[in-house]
C-alpha cells in the first residue's frame, strides 16, 4: 500500500533530518529525492499532469500520523502552535464563522 510506504518513508526522514518536520513542502521534496521521483527540470504543468507523483495531501496526513505516533519527531512548539491556530482557523471556516 501506498500509503504505508510513504509512512516508512516520512519517518526515516523526520528521524533524519529534523529541519523536515515544520515544512510540509521541503518534507514532501525529500520525500520525492527519497523515494527517486524526478523533480528538478520539471515543469508545473508536467507536475501536475503526471498522477505518479504522490499527493501532497497524502504526505501532510502521513506526516501527521507519524508524528502523532511519535512525538519525538514533532516539531518545535512554534511550529505546533502555529499548526493548531491554523486548524482553528479551519475550522472555524468549515463552520461558516469565518
Amino acid at each position: 500500500m501506498k500509503l504505508e510506504t510513504y509512512k516508512t518513508v516520512i519517518k526515516e526522514l523526520l528521524n533524519d533530518y529534523p529541519q523536515l518536520r515544520g515544512n510540509d513542502r521541503k518534507l514532501y521534496l525529500a520525500v520525492l529525492w527519497k523515494m527517486g521521483f524526478p523533480y528538478k527540470n520539471v515543469t508545473i504543468v508536467e507536475f501536475f499532469n503526471d498522477n505518479s507523483y504522490p499527493n501532497l495531501e497524502s504526505i501532510r496526513r502521513c506526516r501527521q500520523k507519524v508524528q502523532e505516533e511519535n512525538p519525538e519527531l514533532l516539531p518545535p512548539e512554534k511550529i505546533q502552535k502555529m499548526r493548531d491556530e491554523m486548524e482553528k482557523e479551519y475550522l472555524e471556516f468549515a463552520r461558516g464563522n469565518g
